[in-house]
């Protein structure tokens, strides 16, 4: 029979704080107590008269082994679930193509992609815009030209019309992420969970910035990194290729992290706390790394990280988390969920549901579909 300090630890771990522990808690069996606060407390024994209770226990057979959770769909099958990137190191637009591109965002979009200094980023910024449309029309069925997207005053972007009327349903907390940096623009999705993604790229592969050592690197963020971070950095030495790579993935997941919850460079990094884990294949086959998080100290198990190597050393983690922990200053981004807290159970279910592979989208895949046809004419049967 678990002891008080057991239960107590039981609630810690299912995150069941509001969740109060009945007196006759310390009579059940340990499976009983756990099966209660993963439940929230709706799941209770049959109660048992307490004079009996030693001999009753004693007399009772084993549970019967709980059935195995069903295997978690393709991830490419879960509705919502979306992993994709483009590849930008070689796509040279012309001057046709690039206007034909820039017409499909609205114009105070094409005005922010055009603020950027280098060709490069202006590229990256109008492929992340033309990336969430497209999402946001083939999960919500919203009109690609209605589409409305709007961001947290920590700057994370949502669908802000995914409702609208004519609209498909789209699932239940349905929100998006994008990253771009080096090669890639990628967006990743999540039906129930916050969903953060980031893409660090190595050195070599940073347009328009200056080459910086790891050992720069390392001096300008340490006030960025933890101790534990640092020392396992520093346990790579002297091969600083393998040293920049860790800090490449230690930085994805911080900023995955703060852009799942919507609030950025509002969050202080060095509060995060990141262990890498063990590495899994996930849907195709490919490594996942998993990781874990302290934040302040406190493990957040209701969070579920996983880090990949898209190709040449960039690094990209995706972050799952729970919608009660929204940062939404203005409470619009809030509203669009329909089950903004979820039971134990399901954020259980959602963080050990298999990494999706990260699906190549060709420029002629981003676009409205009535303009395919002329883009396909326009740069030529590859469609780009």
């Amino acid at each position: 029979m678990p002891t008080a300090d057991v239960l107590q630890k039981l609630q810690d771990l299912y995150m069941a704080d509001d969740v109060d522990i009945p007196p006759e808690a310390t009579g059940w069996s340990e499976a009983e107590a756990e099966a209660f606060f993963e439940s929230g407390g709706e799941v209770r024994p049959a109660s048992r008269d307490a004079a009996s209770a030693p001999s009753a226990a004693a007399s009772m057979p084993p549970p019967p082994p709980q059935p195995l959770p069903p295997s978690a769909p393709e991830p490419t099958k879960t509705p919502g679930a979306i992993r994709w990137y483009v590849d930008i190191s070689k796509w040279e637009p012309s001057e046709a193509e690039w206007r034909l591109l820039v017409g499909i965002i609205p114009k105070l979009d094409a005005e922010r992609v055009m603020k950027f200094k280098f060709v490069a980023d202006q590229k990256r910024a109008l492929l992340s815009r033309l990336l969430q449309r497209r999402a946001c029309f083939e999960v919500a069925g919203v009109a690609y030209g209605e589409v409305a997207i709007e961001r947290t005053k920590g700057g994370k972007p949502f669908m802000s019309n995914k409702t609208a009327a004519g609209a498909r349903s789209a699932p239940t907390n349905w929100n998006f992420n994008v990253s771009h940096e080096g090669m890639y623009v990628v967006l990743a999705s999540e039906p129930t969970m916050l969903c953060g993604v980031d893409v660090a790229a190595p050195e070599e592969h940073r347009a328009g910035k200056k080459k910086k050592s790891i050992r720069e690197n390392l001096r300008l963020m340490e006030g960025q990194l933890t101790p534990a971070e640092m020392l396992t950095i520093n346990m790579a030495a002297p091969d600083e290729r393998k040293m920049e790579d860790l800090f490449r993935r230690f930085w994805s997941l911080k900023e995955a992290y703060t852009k799942a919850r919507g609030d950025g460079l509002g969050f202080e990094l060095k509060r995060c706390d990141f262990q890498l884990g063990e590495t899994s294949k996930g849907a195709s086959g490919q490594p996942v790394q998993l990781a874990t998080l302290k934040v302040d100290g406190k493990p957040m198990r209701q969070w579920g990280f996983y880090v990949q190597d898209l190709s040449e050393g960039h690094w990209i983690s995706v972050a799952r988390g729970p919608p009660s922990d929204i940062v939404d200053a203005h409470g619009v981004f809030s509203k669009t969920f329909g089950e903004p807290t979820l039971r134990p159970a399901e954020i259980t279910k959602e963080l050990e549901r298999v990494e999706g592979p990260w699906v190549l989208k060709r420029i002629l895949d981003l676009l409205p579909d009535e303009l395919r046809e002329q883009y396909a004419q326009l740069v030529g049967s590859t469609g780009k």
